[in-house]
């Protein structure tokens, strides 16, 4: 009995390192919280960069529109104080157009001035965002190459444990097997070992009734207090 508690105490073994390096492949970090973070700063730099190019674009149109109004003014001005009109209620009319051209051209050159100072803080904007951005991205791409290594060394020693396991099993007493199974399934694991008078398992101490029966008969003795199939290699 002791040698097939021993081939079932080495698959304790495997099955415990099984569940602790898959606890710890679903634990790793693969980055797509970091990922997430990188994607929104790029859509956020590109939207900058297009709010960028529709204020250059609306800049260059007001500066064209202020130009054609100023030649349209200078041009009126030229005939009014050229002597070209002198019909009092023309030159009043032209004087009136040219206020209201003087006036929208204002407004274009104001528009245009505070298109010029938003493109530039926009740009100092920008520039923030891209350097957060190669700064998440440096952080992410290191991040990503530690999950790949560890990743592969967790799914190769998951591999080689499986393996083991499945050369392991047909070495195994069916109904011990089937036993540990229902009992780990329980407790979290199916056979502990006794050493120093207590249960691996709970901690619990064995009773010397039972260590005596551990010691002497051939048979299968579970833990009184959380129902492990007990195992002492002596």
């Amino acid at each position: 009995m002791r040698d097939k508690l021993r081939l079932l105490w080495k698959l304790e073994e495997i099955d415990d390192e099984l569940q602790n390096k898959r606890a710890k492949l679903a634990s790793l970090d693969d980055g797509s919280l970091l990922k997430q973070r990188v994607d929104n700063l790029r859509e956020e730099v590109e939207k900058n960069r297009q709010e960028i190019r529709n204020m250059r674009r609306e800049m260059e149109d007001k500066e064209l529109e202020a130009r054609g109004i100023e030649e349209r003014r200078r041009s009126m001005e030229r005939r009014m104080y050229g002597g070209l009109v002198t019909n009092p209620k023309e030159l009043e009319s032209m004087e009136k157009e040219t206020e209201m051209l003087r006036r929208t051209q204002d407004r274009l050159e104001e528009r245009v001035l505070e298109l010029m100072y938003a493109i530039e803080d926009k740009n100092q904007q920008l520039r923030l965002i891209e350097e957060q951005l190669k700064s998440e991205e440096a952080e992410y791409e290191k991040l990503r190459q530690s999950y790949e290594v560890a990743y592969k060394e967790l799914s190769e020693c998951i591999a080689h444990l499986e393996k083991a396991r499945e050369e392991l099993l047909p070495q195994l007493d069916p109904y011990l097997l089937e036993r540990y199974q229902e009992i780990r399934e329980r407790e979290g694991g199916g056979i502990a070992k006794v050493e120093r008078g207590v249960c691996g398992g709970c901690g619990f101490s064995i009773s010397p009734r039972i260590l005596s029966r551990l010691r002497e008969e051939d048979t299968i003795i579970y833990c009184e207090n959380c129902g492990r199939i007990l195992f002492m290699d002596e």
